[in-house]
C-alpha cells in the first residue's frame, strides 16, 4: 500500500475517532445540562409541596443522574420522597449500577468515559465558580427567585378566605372584617395553623420526638424549612396538653392560615379552625379504618404488606449507608460500597415478587368489588363532611 494512502487512512481514522468522542462528549454534556435544569425545577416543586410535578420533572433525569455525582444523590432523594408521597403502596424500581459490567445498554456503557470527562470539567468549573463567589456550590445556592422557595415554603395569598372541604395541606388565607381597633397590617409571610391529624408528632430543634399532640391544636408558626424528610414548621403549639415553645411539626400535619399571626386572630376564628382540624382528623381516621377493613379481606394483603416492609427496610438502610459512605475513606468506604451493592441486588431480586403479589392483590380486588365500602356513602363520613361544610361557612363569615 502506498505511503500516501496509508497516511490518509491513519488521518481518517484519527479524525473519525476524534469526531465520535466529541459527539459522545456533547451528548454527555447535554444530559448533564438536562439533569441540572430538572433538579432545579424539582427543588421548586418540592418546596411547593407538589410531588406529582417533582416526579414529572425528574422522569428522565432520574435515569441519567447516576452518571453525574454532583446531582445523583439529590435527584434520588427528591424522586424517592415524591414517589412515597404519591404512591406509598408501590415499590419504586431501582436502577442498575452504572459500570461496564452492569446490565445496561451498550450505548450507556460507551458513554461512561464521556461522562467521566464531562464530570471532571464540570467539577473544575464549579470549583472556580465557588472561588469567584466566595461561597458554596452555585448549584446548591438558591437564586433570587428561589430564595423563598428552597429554605422555606412560599405562601402568598390575598386577604380573601378560600377554604376547601378537602383534607389537604393547602394553605388557607384568613378573611378579616375591617377592624374596629388598630391591628397589625396584612403580612403574607405571617401564618398560623391548626393540627389536622390525630396524635401529630412534636419534635425539638435537634429532631428528637418530644410527644404527640391532639388534632385541633393551634400552631403559631415562626419559620418554615425544607428537610430531607419533607417540609417542617417551627414555632409554638397551644393544645389541651399544654403550651410548647420552639418546637417542630411536619408541614403536612397542619392546615395553615396566612395573612396575620395567631395573636392577631379573633378567638372565634381560632376556635373554628381548631374544630375544623378535629373534623379533618376524624375523617382521615374513619377512612383508614374502612380501608384497613377492606384490605384485610383480601387474602393476598398480608404477603403484600410483608414485601413492602422488606422493600422499605432496604430503602431506609440504603439511606443510612449512603450517608456513612459519603463521609468514609479508605477500606471503610470500600466496605460500605460493597454493602450498598448488596442491598441494590436485594432490591432487584425483590421486585419480581412484589410485582407478582401486587397483580394478585389487584386481581382479587377487581373480582370482589363489594369487599371495599364506598367511603362517600359511609354514614359517619357523610355526617363529618356536613359538619365541615358548616365550619367552612362560619369561617368565611367570621
Amino acid at each position: 500500500m502506498p505511503n500516501h494512502i496509508r497516511r490518509f487512512l491513519v488521518r481518517f481514522a484519527l479524525v473519525a475517532v476524534f469526531d465520535i468522542a466529541l459527539v459522545f462528549c456533547l451528548i454527555a454534556a447535554g444530559r448533564l445540562w438536562h439533569v441540572r435544569a430538572a433538579t432545579a425545577d424539582a427543588l421548586k416543586f418540592a418546596a411547593d409541596e407538589r410531588p406529582e410535578q417533582v416526579l414529572r420533572a425528574l422522569q428522565l433525569a432520574r435515569h441519567w443522574a447516576p452518571a453525574y455525582p454532583a446531582f445523583s444523590n439529590i435527584v434520588d432523594t427528591l424522586y424517592t420522597q415524591a414517589h412515597q408521597q404519591t404512591k406509598p403502596d408501590e415499590m419504586l424500581p431501582s436502577l442498575p449500577e452504572r459500570r461496564f459490567t452492569a446490565p445496561i445498554p451498550a450505548v450507556e456503557k460507551a458513554l461512561i468515559p464521556a461522562d467521566m470527562l464531562v464530570n471532571l470539567i464540570y467539577r473544575k468549573y464549579s470549583e472556580r465558580q465557588v472561588e469567584a463567589a466566595g461561597g458554596s456550590d452555585p448549584e446548591l445556592r438558591p437564586g433570587p427567585d428561589e430564595e423563598a422557595n428552597r429554605p422555606s415554603i412560599a405562601l402568598h395569598s390575598t386577604p380573601q378566605t378560600k377554604l376547601s372541604s378537602e383534607a389537604t395541606s393547602t394553605a388557607i388565607t384568613a378573611k378579616t372584617s375591617p377592624p374596629s381597633a388598630p391591628q397589625p397590617a396584612y403580612d403574607p409571610d405571617a401564618m398560623w395553623g391548626s393540627v389536622r391529624v390525630a396524635d401529630a408528632p412534636l419534635y425539638d430543634r435537634n429532631g428528637r420526638k418530644i410527644r404527640e399532640i391532639p388534632a385541633g391544636s393551634l400552631v403559631d408558626v415562626k419559620e418554615t424549612r425544607n428537610t430531607a424528610s419533607g417540609s417542617v414548621l417551627i414555632g409554638s403549639v397551644h393544645s389541651r396538653s399544654g403550651r410548647f415553645a420552639d418546637v417542630i411539626l411536619k408541614r403536612n400535619d397542619v392546615e395553615l392560615y396566612t395573612g396575620y399571626p395567631l395573636t392577631a386572630t379573633s378567638r372565634e376564628k381560632r376556635q373554628l379552625a381548631s374544630r375544623r382540624g378535629e373534623i379533618l382528623a376524624a375523617i382521615s381516621s374513619r377512612r383508614e379504618t374502612l380501608e384497613q377493613a377492606a384490605s384485610n379481606r383480601n387474602p393476598h394483603q398480608a404477603e403484600y404488606r410483608e414485601i413492602l416492609r422488606q422493600y422499605k427496610a432496604i430503602i431506609d438502610k440504603s439511606k443510612t449507608l449512603k450517608a456513612d459512605y459519603e463521609k468514609a475513606t479508605g477500606n471503610k468506604r470500600m466496605e460500605l460500597a460493597n454493602e450498598l451493592r448488596t442491598l441494590k441486588n436485594e432490591q432487584f431480586s425483590l421486585m419480581p415478587k412484589y410485582q407478582e403479589i401486587k397483580r394478585k392483590k389487584e386481581d382479587w380486588d377487581r373480582a370482589n368489588p363489594g369487599s371495599r365500602q364506598d367511603m362517600a356513602n359511609d354514614p359517619q363520613i357523610r355526617q363529618l363532611n356536613r359538619q365541615l361544610e358548616q365550619i367552612d361557612q362560619q369561617l368565611q363569615n367570621a
